[in-house]
């Protein structure tokens, strides 16, 4: 059953494991925690800036991770945040690339559908839907 503290604890959750893995450096544990730190803290609070400024930290270790095949989808969702709405396609369309498990498209695509409607973006909330439906502008 959730509880209406499950949002804010998750959120604390991923910050501190966000400071932590920054701080180690751990790149990929970074990138992982701090967009999901970002993501609550849009959703919770609508907090933009602060959003995009963990954004922007965000996005430079996934280019030090960049070996990681979660970083170009990091990379994707982090761009939406700041604003930047063709770099977040063209990072989704490198993600997409790899090979992924059903399962995992299938979060990849949620999460960025979300992060797009979190940001009052329908024009890149359909563009990602279309691009993930397989109706998008991927070269592959």
């Amino acid at each position: 059953m959730l509880h209406a503290a499950d949002g804010p604890r998750a959120e604390q959750v991923y910050r501190e494991a966000y400071v932590a893995a920054s701080s180690v450096p751990d790149h990929a544990q970074a990138f992982y925690n701090g967009i999901n730190y970002a993501f609550m803290s849009l959703a919770l609070r609508e907090h933009a800036e602060e959003v995009k400024a963990i954004a922007a930290d965000v996005v430079k270790h996934t280019f030090i991770a960049n070996t990681d095949r979660w970083a170009r989808v990091t990379q994707g969702e982090a761009y939406l945040y700041l604003g930047q709405p063709a770099a977040a396609i063209l990072a989704y369309c490198e993600a997409l690339k790899s090979d992924w498990k059903p399962r995992e498209l299938d979060s990849i695509k949620r999460q960025a559908v979300w992060a797009a409607r979190l940001m009052n973006d329908p024009g890149s909330e359909k563009e990602l839907e279309a691009l993930f439906d397989g109706g998008g502008l991927c070269l592959r």
